[in-house]
């Protein structure tokens, strides 16, 4: 039975055709590689997956229209790799090629400016070998950087342990799994069907998501492989999208899948798996609050703001009158660092008049003070990227949220904190890179 879900056709499902099957267990592993101008780059990333200790079975790459020395990079290395070119068509597009010649297995896409470590596939083989269960395991990744002069920094990341069932409820709220860190059986790719070649940039995220809604997987501790943060340009020859315009480019193309999303997700949906919501109970109220969280980290506040009012209501039906730990700091990350969420919010009229009831309650007061809690950090965001414009929000924000004694305290902070470090003579580490900068990744 062919996939509900096909590429250069309207998608009518993200699920793709219904099985929970996975596959036999077959360890016969092929590497995908997709690459687009990065010659520069490519010869480094394709000996760090020859040079594993597990050795590939199979290496394809599919040359996505470059001009550059791309495939005489590639021929370089004879018969160890399959190359193929395909006009300029996308990521999507030729991810999709490469996978119409795999049959079966095991399935590690990586990107052609990323560094595996010897060991990675091993790694992440050995627990899918373990786990029959599974349909894929995804490792660790840290961030590096060569800087002009050829030091190489490396920026360690620590990205969240999660539990199986609880993955796609995670994953709703940010994408914090890279393909290259992610071991995958093929029948998987099969049933949530092919990427979706309209989306430009995070392609790889909606996959995931596909491939986390149907699928139990398995987080491991070890580091996989090396993500380079780089300035060059991502897209297509026909949609170039700059380094700078990174972000821009990913809340485009998330709001395009979320949109998508919301046509066919559940209430359960937003609880960790097999969850069953009725109404008027805590879980409602919990999903509910869920649904908030996801739909305003992408901006997409009509959403989020029905999903809020439905919230309030819902835990007044099961006299919720306070957040969780865990709810409080969720709510909190919807203004963070990483987030596309700040952008729109004060514009959002219906967001507004819910943050500002002239009679709040416990529960509303304690959305308020946890989605606060992020925004001092947002300021010294702002100024590190040097945004007027986000900072600016992010100021009204805190004043609308918490009021003008809280915008004091927030400024006088950052103010001493800058004079410290004047003082000191260095930069106040408060304002170096993060490793969720936009530029680090892809």
């Amino acid at each position: 039975m062919d996939p509900i879900y096909s590429p250069n056709s309207p998608v009518e499902t993200p699920f793709g055709i219904e099985t929970s099957e996975t596959s036999d267990y077959d360890d016969f592993i092929t590497l995908i590689i997709c690459t687009f101008n990065r010659s520069h780059f490519l010869k480094e990333c394709i000996d760090s997956v020859i040079n594993q200790t597990r050795p590939l079975d199979r290496i394809i790459v599919v040359d996505d229209g470059s001009t550059d020395q791309t495939a005489a990079v590639i021929c370089s290395y004879g018969p160890k790799i399959e190359y193929y070119y395909q006009p300029n068509s996308g990521k999507a597009a030729a991810l999709n090629k490469a996978l119409a010649m795999i049959p079966g297995g095991l399935v590690w896409i990586f990107d052609d400016v990323d560094i595996a470590l010897p060991s990675g596939l091993e790694r992440m083989l050995e627990t899918l070998a373990q786990n029959p269960e599974l349909g894929f395991v995804y490792g660790q990744h840290d961030i590096f950087e060569v800087l002009p002069t050829n030091k190489t920094e490396i920026v360690p990341v620590a990205e969240p342990r999660v539990e199986s069932d609880e993955l796609f409820q995670r994953l709703l709220e940010r994408c914090f799994i890279w393909q290259g860190e992610m071991l995958v059986r093929r029948n998987c790719y099969s049933i949530v069907g092919p990427f979706d070649e309209r989306l430009i940039r995070s392609q790889d995220y909606d996959m995931l998501l596909r491939l986390a809604y149907k699928f139990k997987a398995k987080s491991i501790s070890e580091v996989i492989f090396l993500q380079r943060r780089h300035h060059g340009v991502r897209g297509t020859a026909a949609a170039p999208i700059s380094a700078k315009k990174v972000v821009d480019g990913w809340r485009q193309h998330d709001r395009i899948i979320m949109e998508k999303f919301d046509k066919y997700l559940q209430l359960a949906d937003y609880l960790p798996r097999g969850s069953i919501v009725l109404p008027g109970t805590s879980d409602e109220a919990a999903a509910l609050l869920q649904k908030f969280i996801v739909f305003a980290r992408r901006d997409m506040w009509e959403t989020a703001s029905i999903a809020l009012e439905d919230f309030f209501r819902a835990a007044r039906e099961c006299d919720k009158d306070q957040l969780t730990a865990s709810e409080s700091k969720r709510v909190g990350g919807v203004f963070c660092d990483a987030s596309h969420g700040l952008h729109s919010a004060i514009q959002s009229k219906r967001f507004i008049k819910l943050m500002r009831e002239a009679k709040p309650t416990s529960l509303r007061t304690a959305v308020k003070i946890a989605l606060a809690l992020s925004l001092p950090g947002a300021l010294r965001a702002a100024l590190r990227w040097r945004s007027v414009k986000n900072f600016k929000d992010s100021l009204l924000m805190l004043f609308l949220l918490r009021g003008g004694l809280k915008v004091m305290i927030a400024l006088t902070d950052i103010a001493v904190s800058i004079m410290l470090s004047r003082l000191n003579g260095h930069a106040d580490a408060n304002f170096k890179l993060y490793a969720d900068d936009p530029a680090f990744s892809d």
